[in-house]
């Protein structure tokens, strides 16, 4: 999980492969503003000190890959992904939490995608406010 910080990713990542083939998993990635950590199934499974102003672009968000210089997706999953949830608090702190099957939204939510309430191709999005995400996350 990584966090562009005072103009440098700050990464945390786990020394092995955390992840198992054909299982599903609960990942969290956390920054509270002097920490980033990483959970799988609510085990805390990586941490790095970070601190500083996060920096924004305007790249798009994508959900199951990361983005290159001209904003193309790259390095996707081979997977798939059941929901998403951006908050605007840190939600997990701690060594462990336990982690539900289907986020709920709240009033610290900004996003959340619950992919199995899809309209067609579209997703909606549960927060508060219900705004489109490309609207959202452009902010």
């Amino acid at each position: 999980f990584s966090v562009h910080l005072n103009g440098k990713y700050v990464s945390a990542k786990t020394k092995t492969p955390a992840l198992k083939t054909k299982q599903w998993h609960h990942v969290a990635g956390v920054f509270d503003g002097t920490e980033i950590r990483v959970y799988i199934d609510g085990l805390k499974v990586a941490q790095k000190s970070g601190n500083g102003k996060r920096t924004k672009n305007n790249h798009p968000f994508v959900i199951g890959a990361d983005v290159n210089a001209s904003g193309n997706p790259v390095d996707g999953i081979r997977g798939r992904v059941d929901g998403v949830r951006i908050s605007q608090i840190a939600r997990y702190q701690g060594d462990s939490f336990t982690p539900v099957r289907r986020q709920e939204p709240d009033a610290h939510t900004l996003l959340l995608l619950n992919m199995d309430s899809m309209i067609g191709p579209w997703l909606f999005n549960s927060a508060p406010g219900g705004s489109h995400p490309n609207k959202l996350l452009r902010k």
